[in-house]
């Protein structure tokens, strides 16, 4: 009692010895005058500074919402108005940026400053809870205002950063459609990003802040260096003393982000083209650990980095109160809680800045493949011809850049309509004319059998002709001789035999699938032009077995005899 008594004598000292001018009326004073433990300083400050930030956040969120438009065909626009005839508009998007990445900093400082002072220890523990718990609400907001530009990294950052949940088994395709509000990334996703972004995520914030500012206020500030239960010596109220280190770092803070913005600014690139095949997907810097992750696990594996491991850190975060049993705030006294936070803390330290260099590493190979190939460039009419060597090498390049695999790799599965086709073997399944004609002017091949296209096509690249040749002339390399040997002869078919595969065609009511000349169903794909893109060894291969081609078709396999399929190729053959 004598303890609190002298406290209580040394916090009215110090108000008696405050200037006048600088004492707070009678109503705040009872919310002000918080009496502070010894020890309380400047490693405090975080979390009014933080309060600061995410206020400056709603202001200018609410002043660049005032001339935004959600639409994927206006965002852009609208941003680049903002930035370019609003009065001090770059200014205002620019703080909005910056104090975005500020209030994570500062976030993950408190964080950091509450674990150091153990001061999530009871009856604290779900103080801690709700802060981790604001910590991810403010990812949330970097994540959904990530796309809300609609710039090129907007657009790529968020397809890369959805993919993390579709990735999930079982769940994972409906959570895509749900966060993306569709197969692909488009006009429902910027819709519900924008939504998440002023509507529910600023009332989930306004909630856990209600909460964790109920909290502290409830059980106080932990007084440093003290044991579990132990209350520290009380010597200074919160103001003007704390509150005088508060009103310095939150300047100190907003200084740095006014700053910021005006001198550097905002980010915003080209408008989002789905169809750029150099862009490397790159999220804020905050993500780029996350990101790093999915490049380390990939494959069977991916789930690690996309769930697994984010998951598992996430529960322990939220759990930590209750797993550190020791007693003791001292430094000294926790050893392992405080090497293992260490740890972790270089761990995503780390990840960010392996994958900070990932993304630049990628970018300057991006950078010199997007060069066009050096036999592509543009040669005298006397110049040697490309040989095919160098033509095969341009067009593996090209390829690689082009990233064709994330969409034409073996992971693939054929048989699902709509899907693009795995090239591993494309040399043995299409011809090298039709695939450069291809190239050059895409379009839909396979429909669904309500003669919709499917909602996954190729894009059009825009690729020059020799660009075209050189894709091609590498894709005929990549051959599977084992399955697709080229049995029936390419060239030979006499008019008897291609009769004789036109009567069997009728004869096996091929058109009750396919379409050939504007007649019949599209349920398979269509054989107008069949002859000018598949190779003969592939028909062959596909109506002897077509399950072995592609598992879980529709094709029925007829048991068709060896003349019988040399005849049916021969007629496919010729329709050229």
């Amino acid at each position: 009692m004598s303890k609190e008594r002298d406290a209580t004598t040394n916090i009215a000292a110090e108000k008696a010895s405050i200037r006048p001018w600088l004492r707070l009326p009678r109503v705040m004073s009872e919310f002000f005058d918080e009496p502070m433990p010894k020890g309380v300083g400047w490693p405090h400050v975080f979390g009014s500074t933080l309060l600061a930030l995410i206020a400056l956040q709603v202001v200018t969120g609410v002043l660049l919402s005032l001339n935004y438009s959600a639409s994927t065909s206006t965002a852009w626009e609208s941003v680049r108005y903002i930035q370019d005839r609003v009065v001090f508009g770059g200014i205002v998007r620019g703080m909005h940026h910056w104090a975005a990445s500020a209030s994570i900093i500062v976030a993950a400082l408190h964080l950091g400053r509450v674990f150091l002072f153990a001061a999530y220890r009871s009856p604290r523990r779900w103080t801690w809870v709700v802060g981790v718990l604001l910590l991810f609400v403010l990812l949330g907001f970097g994540l959904t205002g990530y796309l809300l530009p609609w710039d090129l990294k907007a657009y790529f950052g968020t397809k890369v950063a959805t993919e993390i949940p579709g990735s999930l088994p079982v769940i994972g395709p409906y959570l895509l459609q749900i966060v993306r509000g569709g197969m692909a990334v488009g006009p429902f996703t910027l819709t519900r990003f924008y939504s998440a972004h002023v509507i529910v995520l600023p009332a989930l914030l306004a909630l856990l802040l209600i909460v964790h500012l109920y909290l502290v206020r409830k059980h106080g500030i932990t007084a440093p260096w003290t044991r579990t239960g132990e209350a520290g010596r009380s010597e200074r109220s919160f103001f003007p003393f704390q509150a005088l280190k508060d009103s310095v770092a939150i300047f100190v803070a907003l200084m740095v982000v006014l700053v910021v913005a005006a001198l550097i600014g905002a980010p915003l690139e080209a408008k989002a083209d789905p169809t750029n095949s150099t862009y490397v997907p790159r999220p804020d810097w905050y993500f780029l650990g996350l990101q790093h992750l999915l490049r380390i696990f990939q494959g069977k594996w991916q789930i690690l980095g996309t769930a697994f491991i984010p998951g598992v850190a996430a529960v322990l975060l939220l759990a930590w109160p209750w797993l550190d049993r020791n007693n003791e705030r001292r430094v000294r006294s926790r050893p392992v809680a405080l090497t293992l936070g260490a740890v972790c803390a270089a761990m995503v330290l780390g990840m960010t800045i392996a994958g900070y260099a990932a993304v630049r590493d990628e970018e300057r190979r991006m950078a010199d493949l997007r060069v066009v190939p050096s036999s592509s460039a543009q040669q005298p009419e006397e110049s040697a011809p490309i040989s095919s060597a160098d033509l095969v090498r341009d067009g593996e390049r090209l390829y690689v850049a082009m990233k064709c695999d994330s969409c034409h790799g073996p992971e693939r599965e054929e048989s699902l309509p709509g899907l693009p086709p795995d090239l591993g073997y494309a040399g043995s399944k299409l011809r090298e004319g039709w695939m450069r004609t291809y190239l050059l002017e895409p379009h839909p091949i396979r429909y669904r059998s309500d003669g919709v296209r499917p909602m996954l096509r190729m894009p059009d690249y825009r690729l020059s002709d020799v660009e075209a040749g050189a894709l091609a002339a590498f894709l005929t390399t990549r051959t599977d001789v084992a399955r697709f040997a080229p049995v029936v002869a390419e060239q030979g078919s006499s008019p008897d035999q291609i009769a004789e595969g036109r009567r069997l065609f009728s004869n096996y009511q091929c058109l009750g699938c396919h379409v050939l000349e504007s007649e019949g169903s599209r349920i398979g794909p269509d054989l107008t032009h069949v002859g000018a893109r598949l190779t003969v060894g592939y028909l062959d291969m596909f109506l002897r077995e077509p399950e072995a081609v592609i598992p879980g078709t529709s094709m029925k396999n007829f048991g068709l005899w060896e003349e019988e399929r040399a005849a049916l190729v021969a007629f496919l053959q010729s329709r050229e």
